[in-house]
């Protein structure tokens, strides 16, 4: 009976025990499982993160610029050239009014104002009406990036405007682009506050050509209807909100994407139109 008594005690320890024991493991484990994790690192600020990304070498470089030559039909292209400082004209000293039948000359532009019945949209629906329409020319033997800002006294009375197709960023050697400034009425006229221009490589047209006019500091109401030439996509940049606080102007991003191609490359927030040679592709 003794002997009975004593292994059931013996039993009794070893079990609580080994109870004691699953207490403890169970403890360690909630707090393991109930640490809080780690915080991450900060991540770098991510519009130069990815512009620091984008970089490809010298000779990667030569290869693409190659490559895109021989598929604008263009030739073989000189690095050289490429790199070479671009020539940027301001067009215009101060604003000029233009009147329909008007016509301005500049350096390297010839703009005239007229009017044509187009389609326009309204609440309830398309309906023909007359347009006050832009013409702007590149009166030179190069391609031109150009900005031809314009003001009307009253813009709100646009929105219905039929809506023109063309090139925004870009005008190839002696060629034309019309837009549409606004429906017109009597007496109505525009105003040029602003035109400048930037000579293009060959290349640099059609890389040019892909970027979204918004997205480089054109207004939206002169840009819409803005079509990249054949068979060229738009570039989305990313970080494009960004430029504006770097410091990034119009030119500057002009003379970086008359370089690089948009859909490879983005600026850096150093970046600044240059007015000497400097290495391809561009880097800090």
């Amino acid at each position: 009976m003794k002997r009975t008594e004593k292994e059931n005690n013996t039993l009794l320890y070893v079990l609580l025990g080994a109870a004691a024991l699953l207490l403890v493991a169970a403890v360690v484990s909630m707090k393991l499982f109930l640490r809080p994790a780690p915080t991450p690192p900060t991540p770098p600020h991510a519009p130069e993160m990815a512009a620091d990304s984008i970089g490809r070498s010298p000779a990667l470089y030569q290869e693409e610029v190659h490559a895109d030559s021989l598929r604008f039909g263009l030739g073989e292209v000189s690095l050289d050239a490429l790199a070479a400082p671009l020539h940027r004209t301001v067009e215009l000293p101060e604003p000029r009014t233009l009147r329909p039948g008007d016509t301005l000359e500049t350096p390297h532009l010839r703009l005239h104002a007229r009017t044509e019945k187009r389609e326009a949209q309204g609440d309830r629906g398309g309906f023909r009406a007359e347009h006050l329409i832009l013409s702007i020319e590149n009166r030179s033997d190069d391609a031109l990036a150009y900005r031809v800002d314009t003001r009307l006294e009253h813009p709100e009375r646009c929105s219905s405007r039929g809506v023109l197709s063309h090139n925004a960023i870009a005008i190839a050697a002696h060629g034309r682009v019309e837009r549409a400034e606004c429906i017109y009425h009597s007496g109505l006229t525009v105003t040029v506050v602003r035109a400048e221009t930037i000579d293009l490589p060959p290349l640099g047209y059609y890389y040019v050509s892909q970027l979204v006019p918004s997205q480089v500091g054109l207004e939206g109401r002169t840009a819409e209807g803005h079509a990249a030439p054949r068979p060229l996509t738009p570039c989305n940049l990313p970080f494009w909100r960004e430029f504006a606080s770097w410091g990034l102007e119009w030119a500057d991003l002009i003379d970086f994407f008359a370089r690089h191609d948009c859909q490879r490359y983005a600026p850096y927030k150093e970046y600044r139109f240059r007015t000497e040679s400097g290495p391809l592709p561009a880097h800090r």
